[in-house]
C-alpha cells in the first residue's frame, strides 16, 4: 500500500463564494491510495486538500492536459519545475488531479486543479478552458474569463506554501 500525504493547495479570493470539488473526477496514478478529498475556507482563503499517495505518471499528466485544452489554457507554480516539456507549459508526468466547480458570485466555472513532484517538491497546476495564458513557458501569471465581461488574474503567490490567488 501507498504511504499517503497531505496535499494542500490554498486560493486566496474574494470574489469565490463556492468551490465544489468533484470527487469522482480525481485522478491519481495508478497503484495509489485515496484518502480523502476536501475544502475549507474561512476569511477568503480556500484550502483544497486531497489525502493521497504521491507517484507521477504520464497518463495521469497525458489525461490532465487533454482535460484542460493544453498549454495556453494552464499555470503552473513559479520556479523550475522540471516535469514539463522544455518547450511547453505541458506536464509529463503528474501525481493526480482533478476538476472543481468554482463559483464566482452568479457565474460558476470548470477549473482543473493537479499536482506533479520532484526531488520532493510538489508543483501545482491550474487549468481548463476558461484559463487563458499567452505565455505558457513558465509564465507567472494567466486569466480567468468567469464571463464575458469578467476576467480575473490567476497567479501563484508564494509557492512555498501552494497558495495560488485570483483576483480582478
Amino acid at each position: 500500500m501507498s504511504t499517503v500525504y497531505m496535499n494542500t493547495l490554498t486560493i486566496t479570493s474574494s470574489a469565490i463564494t463556492n468551490i465544489d470539488l468533484l470527487r469522482a473526477t480525481i485522478h491519481i496514478t495508478a497503484g495509489q491510495q485515496l484518502q480523502s478529498a476536501s475544502v475549507s475556507h474561512s476569511d477568503g482563503v480556500w484550502s483544497l486538500n486531497i489525502d493521497c499517495g504521491r507517484s507521477g505518471s504520464a497518463d495521469v499528466a497525458q489525461s490532465y492536459v487533454d482535460q484542460t485544452g493544453g498549454n495556453y489554457h494552464m499555470l503552473v507554480q513559479p520556479n523550475y519545475c522540471p516535469y514539463t516539456n522544455n518547450y511547453s507549459n505541458i506536464p509529463t508526468a503528474m501525481n493526480f488531479w482533478f476538476q472543481a466547480n468554482v463559483t464566482f458570485s452568479n457565474h460558476t466555472v470548470s477549473l482543473f486543479f493537479g499536482q506533479d513532484g520532484v526531488y520532493g517538491t510538489n508543483y501545482w497546476w491550474i487549468g481548463g478552458p476558461m484559463i487563458l495564458n499567452s505565455s505558457p513557458y513558465k509564465s507567472p501569471m494567466a486569466y480567468l474569463a468567469v464571463s464575458n465581461s469578467t476576467l480575473y488574474q490567476v497567479s501563484f503567490v508564494n509557492s512555498a506554501v501552494n497558495q495560488l490567488a485570483i483576483s480582478a
